[in-house]
């Protein structure tokens, strides 16, 4: 079912947290930290593969492989910036690089939730936008 294909992706966010909680541990190594961002981006190459064999499908949304390559490289630069604080041991420039991984972890699951041809969401107790 394609409709599902979209929901793969969110496995490679959790990839990405898992590196954020490596990278936040008190007494991770470098190599740690390192090794887990590596295997996240790695994921990430994978995510946008797969978005990229997607958008070449009939009837995949316009520009959707765009959207999550976007998301995805801010997530990758984000994540470079963490592996570079945490061997200069600086604590505000982790805290920041940890920041800026949620936040390109929120436009990469809104990039997966409107590109991959998902219904809309419809729960009762979901607020209605006015």
């Amino acid at each position: 079912m394609a409709v599902l294909a979209p929901l793969k992706g969110f496995a490679t966010v959790g990839q990405v947290v898992d590196a954020l909680q490596q990278a936040a541990k008190p007494h991770a190594s470098a190599e740690q930290v390192r090794a887990a961002a590596n295997q996240a981006k790695l994921d990430l190459d994978g995510l946008l593969r797969q978005a990229n064999a997607q958008q070449e499908r009939p009837g995949a949304a316009p520009q959707s492989a765009q959207l999550i390559a976007r998301s995805n490289a801010q997530v990758k630069s984000a994540l470079n910036r963490i592996v570079a604080a945490d061997q200069s041991k600086n604590p505000a420039d982790l805290l920041k690089g940890l920041q800026d991984v949620v936040q390109g972890l929120v436009n990469l699951v809104t990039s997966l939730l409107s590109s991959g041809g998902l219904p809309a969401a419809d729960l009762p107790g979901l607020f209605k936008q006015s």
